[in-house]
């Protein structure tokens, strides 16, 4: 079958026995038969195998061309010696302190710390960020409730700073309410008349919160100052101090800071959702060149690929002013490399 085929179950069974042949020209056969399912992140896989593994230098070309048809041809590096267990294989870095930076080449030696601090943080749980954010939002849910609760009682009293009209008035009324939580409570009920079309105006009458002191003051028929609003007489307030007043600063003053804490929390879920989406990918060399400039700096341009979380490969390029490497050889082919990965438009060659 000629490589442009698509092949079928049979035949990507049968290459798959041909894969585990000790002769090359089975594997190569395989190899052909595999190579327009290349898009597959299993047959990615295979390839993988074949190019990292494989002891026929020809077989690994052939893998390293199906992994990257459009790429550079590169020749295979050299099979590596047999790997402990242990060792870190293709794909996201392991977490452990031992081999966080080993054997894998930086092409910025200052980010030698953060891959060794990201090698060990353990991976944060996404129940962290799902609790500040359920907190965030119960925090906002009781700042909009004292909210709600004095946001009234403001507009009232800026409509009366602003457009408030004083007139003489008169105490009609004492009395005193026992709260199981604030005590005795005084108020005082007073009267004041509104010049309307009638000849004398209209009566009306309000009820203010007031300190013992002004209570024990003021009797029944004593003259008071009352402010009101035009447009609407009911809202009106006497020049006595309403214990209330305190009360609504302490309730604002506690909204404001429950605000501030949603931001805090917010702030939080989303440092947590970031550190959730950057996670370290491990990747490898295809090519890397020094050139150096006119200046006498040392560039060195590398070529390099690895696998994206849902099994899509990406092949980018970096440079980097390394003079260090001017008289060092330069990392070849197959070369392990570590990608600070956070979307397939956000990642940084290390």
């Amino acid at each position: 079958m000629s490589e442009t085929d698509t092949p079928t179950s049979k035949d990507v069974l049968n290459s798959l026995n041909l894969l585990r042949s000790e002769d090359p020209a089975d594997r190569k056969r395989a190899i052909a038969i595999l190579a327009p399912l290349r898009e597959d992140p299993r047959v990615q896989q295979v390839f993988e195998h074949l190019y990292e593994n494989d002891p026929d230098p020809e077989i690994r070309q052939l893998a390293w061309r199906a992994i990257n048809e459009a790429g550079p041809s590169i020749p295979a590096p050299a099979p590596a010696p047999p790997a402990p267990a242990a060792a870190p294989r293709q794909g996201r870095l392991r977490r452990k302190a031992s081999n966080s930076s080993r054997g894998v080449f930086l092409i910025n030696p200052a980010n030698a710390s953060f891959l060794a601090r990201e090698s060990q943080r353990r991976r944060p749980r996404r129940l962290a960020g799902c609790l500040w954010l359920v907190l965030a939002l119960a925090l906002l849910a009781v700042a909009a409730l004292l909210v709600v609760m004095v946001a009234p009682d403001w507009v009232d009293w800026y409509r009366l700073e602003q457009d408030g009209v004083e007139v003489d008035g008169a105490v009609v009324e004492r009395r005193v309410a026992d709260d199981d939580y604030r005590g005795e409570r005084y108020f005082l009920r007073y009267s004041f008349n509104v010049p309307l079309a009638a000849p004398d105006g209209v009566q009306v009458e309000g009820e203010q919160a007031v300190a013992s002191r002004d209570y024990a003051a003021l009797g029944e028929g004593d003259a008071v100052t009352v402010t009101y609003l035009l447009d609407d007489p009911d809202v009106s307030r006497i020049a006595q101090d309403d214990p209330r007043d305190e009360e609504r600063y302490w309730i604002t003053a506690l909204a404001v800071a429950l605000v501030a804490l949603v931001f805090v929390a917010l702030g939080m879920a989303f440092r947590q959702r970031r550190r959730l989406a950057g996670r370290l990918i491990r990747g490898q060399v295809v090519a890397c060149t020094g050139i150096p400039d006119a200046e006498g700096d040392y560039t060195v341009k590398l070529r390099y690929r690895f696998h994206s979380p849902d099994g899509k490969v990406l092949v980018r390029q970096a440079t980097q002013i390394r003079n260090d490497m001017k008289t060092t050889r330069l990392p070849e082919p197959g070369t392990p490399v570590a990608v600070y990965y956070r979307s397939d438009r956000s990642y940084r060659l290390l």
